[in-house]
């Protein structure tokens, strides 16, 4: 059966070529250098196209802890479908997953792979199992990692509907989840603890605002809101991210979840020395409920 993506590791340059001019396909590979080769038949020529982009400690953890055969064969499911043409390097690395760009014909696409042989899933949030549709899975390691990219990809749907400020949902499958690239030439934005352009209240109104379309219009709340999961990108917009733990207003922590997201990111703007009163943002939520 032809394929039209292998993930595999380098070790003859010649021999990998003469397959692929048999086979006439694109190839990921793994070595030292994360490398893209994109390899076509032309006159019985080779033409290689290569994207080298040096590994950090960070690349490297990223690549072994996520890519394992489970998840390759599901990346090669995408590929076929066309979804994505190359995997092209590790955007960012968190506790449950890593995220990465990928190319395809019409531009970029930010790749959420969620790890299914990591053991963070073990700690997931206490609340997350009051719901109904995790009751039947969290004694099965594998579908309740599926679940919650599920979750993700849902939870996203829904607030990108309600016109929050969320990168756009393309598909999910199993462990990966694809959505709308942020970034410009390429490059990803920078998440807010790591922006070095202007911090100020337009900002910090513009992200409880943010909040609010959240809570009232896509009746829901963040849940773990901090600088490290908000995305700042060209004219100072925002983008708010991970929000897998999102849960309904009307579920028993969501008051208590809302006022920690509240007060997690006013410190943040108070150690930037933008004055910010977390009291009164606080105020606007009274009348449902919401106390200090």
């Amino acid at each position: 059966m032809k394929l039209k993506g292998v993930i595999l590791d380098l070790f003859n340059t010649e021999i990998l070529k003469k397959y692929c001019l048999k086979n006439n396909q694109t190839l990921y590979i793994r070595q030292e250098l994360l490398m893209t080769v994109n390899i076509k038949k032309y006159d019985s020529e080779i033409m290689v196209k290569t994207e080298r982009r040096k590994r950090t400690v960070e690349d490297r953890d990223v690549w072994h802890h996520v890519f394992d055969l489970p998840t390759e064969k599901i990346i090669q499911k995408i590929i076929n479908r066309r979804v994505i043409d190359t995997l092209d390097y590790a955007i960012s690395s968190g506790k449950e997953s890593g995220v990465y760009r990928a190319t395809s014909k019409s531009g970029y696409y930010a790749v959420k792979i969620y790890r299914i042989t990591d053991s963070s899933f073990r700690n997931l949030p206490y609340y997350i199992f009051a719901e109904e549709r995790f009751l039947q899975v969290k004694k099965k390691w594998h579908q309740l990692v599926f679940a919650w990219a599920l979750r993700e990809y849902k939870n996203l749907t829904i607030m990108h509907e309600s016109s929050v400020p969320v990168p756009r949902p393309v598909m999910v499958l199993k462990n990966i989840l694809i959505e709308e690239f942020l970034g410009e030439d390429g490059v990803a934005y920078p998440i807010l603890q790591k922006y070095n352009g202007i911090i100020d209240v337009k900002l910090w109104n513009d992200i409880i605002n943010s909040v609010k379309t959240i809570y009232y219009k896509a009746n829901m709340v963040h849940g773990d809101l901090s600088e490290y999961n908000i995305i700042i990108g060209k004219n100072n917009m925002h983008y708010i991210i991970d929000v897998s733990q999102a849960v309904k207003k009307e579920h028993p922590a969501a008051k208590e979840l809302l006022l920690r997201d509240l007060k997690t990111i006013g410190k943040f703007f108070i150690k930037k020395g933008v004055k910010v009163n977390i009291e009164e943002t606080v105020k606007i939520f009274e009348k449902d409920g919401v106390n200090p």
